[in-house]
């Protein structure tokens, strides 16, 4: 089981590092990221991506229990982090799609009404 988390704005990495001396950035010898690929805190993992430099979305992967990593980048940062469960979550992936590409999520979502 996932959850799958985006920041309402995309979070730069070296700031984030900075200013959430509570939790530890993880790098694997086969991260794709250029700075690691999992922040740990109390035995929690949580997976983050990056585009252009920047923390786009977050994954939770099985049991690990991420409310406390995910409550103190939001503090620190300053900016809220929605969970996939979310309207706010689902507003935000509408809008990184392109007029085109939601048009058609919007008649695939019409036909599944039907």
């Amino acid at each position: 089981m996932s959850t799958y988390y985006k920041p309402r704005t995309k979070l730069s990495y070296k700031n984030m590092k900075a200013r959430c001396t509570d939790i530890e950035f993880v790098k694997s010898e086969h991260s794709s990221n250029k700075w690691g690929e999992i922040i740990r805190q109390d035995g929690n993992w949580l997976h983050f991506y990056e585009t252009d430099n920047k923390v786009c979305s977050f994954t939770r992967w099985g049991a690990n229990d991420v409310e406390d990593i995910i409550e103190h980048i939001q503090f620190k940062m300053g900016v809220p982090i929605y969970d996939e469960y979310s309207d706010e979550y689902h507003e935000l992936w509408l809008s990184n799609l392109t007029e085109e590409e939601r048009k058609e999520y919007e008649e695939e979502m019409s036909d599944d009404n039907s």
